[in-house]
């Protein structure tokens, strides 16, 4: 029995001691409601506490605001609870610098009551603004207004109102700078870009802002979006190494072309160069911002010339002058000094001839280009004759005969007339002539003896037609081979005309090996007329000037401006007749093919197609088809045209001209009628 309750009151010790070991919950802190995940600065937290306690209890609720380890009491206040009492408690968080300091970042909000406390789900607190900004372009001209809209929304997804700036930036160095507002997350403003600002790169940094009520900014964001300030000419200037050039000498002129700020531009430009007479000596394309020389005739008259320069429609000239230059050249042969007027003016002046100790003067007046004669005589012996002319001196040692020191003119009349080439020209021909006719009378027999009387009557003369023959059939020289074609519509190429200006179409072809394949009989002036024999077919005007072919679709002939696809129609199909020739005969072409359109004047006179050009159609031309290499090549313009039917991409040329090569052909079902019919007209041939 005492063992019994010994064993009892070890067990109620036991039970005791392990209810002593279990913690004693007497009350219970419940968050009402959660924080949203994300909070901007400015936001209103409502805080919503229910505490429920079993026994009677007093002190301060405490709630704190914990970010990243860093905690700020917001809310304390005191407290006390009845046993099974329940209270709520509610109060508003607000985020500003004001209440929670610069706590941001991950959070959590702390309720405790004496040595019991509660923990929020976490949280977090942020400064950022995203901002959305667009405009029309990345590529904008200088002077160009930039309209600007976006959008502005804080990481929790509300709206923004309040303030932007933005700036144009070079290199850490803001050019331009603009403020306006936010209202309900939208913006808007427009800038207007210098017109003097440098081409280039360039960042548009946007900073978006709020404030609080005590003028604090809180949320920010920032973005920067770059942008293209383009190149714009807007001035060509003509550099002149000098302004008077010394006739024999080269006149060195470099153009270049600025844009807004005054930089250079790399560009060609078309330079025309005029005489004093307005007359037009020389037209070429230069790049721009290096030197071109032009060289002046020794013998060019000294007067004022102009040269033009044209470059991205903006146009430039300028005057130089042609010096007066007074020269002669002296050469001492045998007994004779011959003097020639090398210069550009009149030579009027007085030269000094020394033979061995004797001087002489002589009155020398030399036109431009003229040469006189002069005789020296002297006792009979060996002397050196030196001739002075300003501070130039010609010297020689010649044998003399004579009676006396003396320097006479030659005959004018004899000197110009054996100096002359044509003379020679026209004394070969007459001595042809005389050559010609002793050889046919040669042929001729003498009748010796005596007749009978009915053969003494003398015949009447039969008139025979005199055949005139030419001096290169005297002097056996064969004809020269000027074309290869055969041609019906011919065309001449004038300086001037009056006429109708229109557009046209041209497809040139140039040939690089035309002095080494123009006399080859190998199936070259075939496969050149069976080119000749389409383009005639679909109208075209064959205009033939050099190594070059040029195909001219015009609105005279083809009764219509859109002469566009014909052309590309032409070029591919004397692109693939050239193919095939390579292909079959030995003597290979080396060709360019180019299309290019323009405008002309033109007008048909007995039966000629005569046409100008304006600008430089016909020479770009050229130079396009001359940068082919056995393909064809558009020019700008006709690229542009033609879009609707090949994709085409630029390429570079040796001669700067602007090119572009077929990439690839579009569809081309809606013109199939035309293709069928060209395509036929080839395969009859």
């Amino acid at each position: 029995m005492k063992r019994g309750f010994k064993n009892f009151l070890n067990f109620l010790v036991i039970f005791v001691g392990f209810l002593l070991l279990i913690p004693v919950v007497s009350s219970e802190i419940i968050f009402n409601q959660q924080p949203e995940t994300v909070h901007n600065l400015g936001d209103k937290l409502p805080i919503s506490i229910t505490i429920k306690s079993l026994q009677e209890k007093s002190g301060f609720l405490e709630i704190r605001l914990i970010c990243d380890g860093q905690e700020s009491a917001f809310y304390k206040n005191p407290f006390s609870i009845s046993p099974g009492e329940e209270k709520k408690v509610e109060t508003t968080l607000i985020l500003e610098k004001r209440f929670i300091g610069e706590l941001t970042g991950n959070c959590l909000i702390k309720a405790s009551l004496n040595d019991e406390y509660k923990l929020s789900n976490p949280f977090y607190i942020s400064s950022l603004i995203f901002l959305e900004p667009s405009f029309q372009s990345n590529e904008f001209n200088p002077g160009q207004n930039i309209s600007i809209s976006g959008k502005a929304t804080k990481e929790n997804k509300a709206n923004v109102n309040g303030f932007i700036e933005v700036s144009l930036n070079d290199a850490n160095k803001t050019i331009i700078k603009k403020e306006s507002t936010i209202n309900n997350g939208i913006f808007k403003f427009d800038f207007i870009l210098p017109k003097n600002i440098k081409s280039g790169f360039y960042s548009l940094s946007f900073y978006a802002y709020e404030k609080d009520i005590n003028n604090e900014i809180t949320n920010t964001g920032r973005v920067d979006k770059n942008i293209k300030i383009l190149q714009i000419p807007t001035n060509l200037e003509l550099v002149f190494e000098t302004k008077e050039v010394e006739p024999g000498k080269s006149l060195r002129v470099k153009p270049v072309l600025h844009d807004q700020a005054g930089d250079p531009i790399a560009s060609s430009v078309f330079l025309t160069i005029k005489n004093s007479k307005n007359k037009i000596v020389e037209q070429v394309e230069v790049p721009t911002d290096s030197f071109f020389e032009f060289p002046i005739k020794y013998n060019e008259a000294p007067s004022e010339w102009s040269i033009f320069a044209l470059s991205n429609k903006i146009s430039s000239e300028s005057k130089f002058k042609i010096l007066e230059k007074e020269s002669v050249d002296v050469k001492i042969i045998n007994q004779t000094i011959l003097i020639t007027n090398t210069g550009n003016v009149a030579y009027n002046k007085t030269v000094l001839v020394k033979i061995a100790n004797e001087s002489l003067d002589i009155d020398v007046f030399l036109d431009v280009g003229e040469t006189k004669k002069y005789i020296v005589t002297a006792p009979e012996g060996k002397y050196r004759v030196e001739v002075l002319t300003g501070n130039v001196v010609s010297s020689n040692e010649v044998l003399l005969t004579g009676k006396i020191f003396e320097v006479k003119e030659a005959p004018a009349k004899i000197l110009s007339l054996v100096s002359h080439p044509w003379v020679w020209v026209f004394v070969i021909v007459i001595l042809g002539f005389v050559v010609l006719i002793l050889y046919r009378r040669g042929y001729k027999k003498a009748f010796i003896g005596t007749a009978p009387a009915s053969t003494l009557e003398i015949p009447k003369k039969r008139i025979e037609k005199t055949k005139v023959v030419s001096a290169n059939e005297i002097l056996n020289i064969p004809m020269p081979q000027t074309t290869l074609i055969d041609y019906k519509t011919k065309a001449e190429h004038v300086v001037s005309i009056k006429g109708e200006k229109h557009l046209v179409s041209l497809v040139t072809l140039y040939i690089k090996n035309f002095n080494e394949i123009k006399n080859e009989k190998e199936g070259v002036k075939e496969s050149i007329n069976k080119i000749i024999k389409i383009a005639e077919s679909e109208k075209a005007i064959i205009y033939e000037t050099g190594n070059s072919i040029i195909f001219i679709l015009s609105p005279i002939k083809t009764k219509t401006f859109k002469n566009e696809e014909r052309a590309l129609k032409l070029a591919e199909e004397i692109n693939n007749s050239l193919s095939y020739h390579n292909k079959i005969f030995k003597t290979k072409l080396d060709y360019g093919i180019s299309i290019s359109k323009g405008y002309i004047a033109a007008k048909v006179e007995a039966g000629i197609f005569k046409f100008a050009d304006f600008g430089s159609l016909i020479l770009n031309s050229k130079r396009l088809a001359s940068s082919a290499k056995n393909s064809i090549l558009l020019s700008e313009e006709m690229a542009l045209s033609l879009k609707d039917f090949v994709k085409t991409s630029q390429v570079q040329t040796a001669s700067g001209v602007k090119a572009y090569s077929i990439k690839e052909k579009k569809d081309y079902d809606k013109h199939s009628s035309f293709i069928r019919s060209f395509l036929s007209r080839n395969k009859e041939k």
